[in-house]
């Protein structure tokens, strides 16, 4: 027995020796704490196990683990603001911060804060004590007249399918786990995630999930930024897609509710039979640890030439006064438009793109069936082109030339629309006056009594292009 576990101590150093080789270039690279960007979060202290204090008085948990590493792939420090889970629940109100590092969009809405690509989603699940056998599904629930503690949110969930509110006891996660578990309500009604942990947390052994999937039951959790942060949101959403490529989201997963998944062997069981083929693959990891902090740099420079040639295409459009829009055929994707698309349109470039039906609101009636013609050709995949007028918000009349044409993808099957939009008030109304002043032009030419030609000099010789009626009398002598 001793041989085994001193064989495996020696596996074992391998990772010592390998994190020690590799490890250290590549802590080497990462930038001084000095030259970081800084954003100020606001974290709860009371949320377990998504973010709350240790023993220790230590800040940790799922959404503290996650934002740090979305910290580290976007190289900037974080100044966390350390407050109770109702305070942080208030601070979405605030600008004092730049980062709301773990939250559920608010079932009213929260106008000032947006919300990450989701970073934890919890479906619900319905617990029972070990030993009750009279419960399977949220209809014996209701049927069998259980009393259920439960949220705001599984409240609002068990009254639209018919519960008696008498047999709803409003509680925390926390009292309605000990509730449960003293025999006080029949069942509980969580997140399976809440559940699991609060009971973890709490030491309470006897109560469990039927393992109902709730999928019309769910929780998302992301991380929030300022409505008007758009930049800030697009790194923080391009960060988690990094940290998915490389699985460091699984991880962190793993590590906070790994425990609450199916069980499997030990990591002992694992490790013991393998640990040269893992110490071996530990330095593979470490190499390619090392090339990803160097592609990271790359991408940051790459991505910094990006936002460059975004600046040039945007400061083109605006002196162009030409925007670009992009409708995919999909209803579940967004539609785009360029910055100079809002601008034209009147409306505010850090919204959504609004509905067309407000769009055709805005030309004027003349134009906006002709519109709709346009749109049903788009329908049909045929280009477009037409000219409207429209009366924007601001009060000014426009006249936008709006140009779509059909996009496919690789195998030719259509998936939106491409088109541009410009504002052709100035050149239009130029165009009109040109008009006018030839029109004007032509009318003197054929009324003025006095005889008039015009001439042009055409290889050593003057021709005629044209007379006005005065001069054919004068050459004529008679009436044309």
């Amino acid at each position: 027995m001793r041989s085994r576990s001193n064989g495996f101590r020696g596996r074992l150093s391998m990772f010592s020796v390998a994190a020690a080789v590799f490890i250290a270039p590549v802590a080497a690279t990462a930038d001084s704490p000095n030259t970081m960007r800084v954003l100020r979060v606001s974290a709860a202290t009371d949320n377990y196990p998504y973010s709350y204090l240790d023993d220790s008085g230590k800040l940790t948990g799922y959404g503290v683990d996650m934002l740090d590493a979305v910290a580290e792939v976007m190289n900037v420090r974080l100044e966390r603001t350390l407050v109770p889970a109702k305070e942080d629940i208030s601070n979405l109100r605030s600008e004092d911060f730049d980062i709301f590092q773990f939250h559920a969009p608010l079932a009213e809405g929260s106008p000032i804060v947006a919300f990450s690509q989701p970073i934890l989603v919890n479906m619900g699940d319905v617990f029972v004590r070990n030993n009750d056998t009279r419960f399977a599904s949220i209809d014996d629930l209701r049927e069998k007249r259980a009393r259920v503690a439960v949220a705001q949110g599984g409240q609002e969930y068990l009254l639209a399918r018919g519960f008696d509110p008498a047999n709803l006891q409003l509680s925390t996660s926390t009292e309605a786990i000990l509730a449960l578990s003293k025999g006080e309500v029949d069942a509980a009604l969580f997140t399976r995630l809440t559940g699991l942990t609060q009971a973890h947390h709490s030491k309470v052994k006897n109560v469990r999930p039927l393992g109902l999937v709730m999928s019309d039951f769910k929780v998302t959790y992301s991380i929030a930024t300022r409505i008007d942060d758009t930049a800030l949101l697009q790194q923080i959403n391009e960060a988690l897609a990094y940290l998915s490529t490389t699985g460091e989201t699984v991880e962190i997963y793993s590590r906070w509710f790994g425990r609450y998944e199916a069980k499997g062997p030990s990591l002992v069981q694992i490790l013991a039979p393998a640990a040269g083929i893992l110490a071996l693959a530990l330095i593979v990891s470490l190499i390619s640890l090392r090339h990803q902090r160097r592609l990271r740099c790359r991408i940051t420079a790459q991505a910094e030439e990006l936002r460059i040639s975004r600046e040039i295409l945007a400061e083109a459009q605006r002196s162009a006064h030409l925007g670009h829009f992009q409708y995919p055929s999909s209803r579940d994707i967004p539609a785009v438009w360029s910055e100079e698309t809002f601008h034209i349109f009147g409306f505010d470039p850090g919204g959504s793109v609004p509905p067309l039906e407000e769009m055709l609101a805005l030309a004027v009636p003349s134009d906006q069936e002709r519109w709709r013609e346009a749109l049903a050709f788009d329908d049909g995949g045929v280009p477009y082109e037409f000219d409207i007028a429209i009366d924007p918000l601001s009060g000014q009349r426009k006249i936008l030339n709006v140009l779509g044409h059909p996009m496919v993808d690789a195998s030719g099957v259509r998936n939106g629309t491409f088109g541009t939009v410009q504002d052709v008030t100035a050149s239009r109304a130029a165009s009109a006056a040109l008009k006018q002043s030839e029109l004007l032009l032509r009318a003197l030419f054929e009324t003025l009594p006095v005889g008039l030609s015009v001439l042009e000099y055409r290889e050593n010789n003057w021709c005629v292009l044209s007379v006005n009626p005065e001069m054919v009398l004068q050459l004529n002598g008679k009436t044309p």
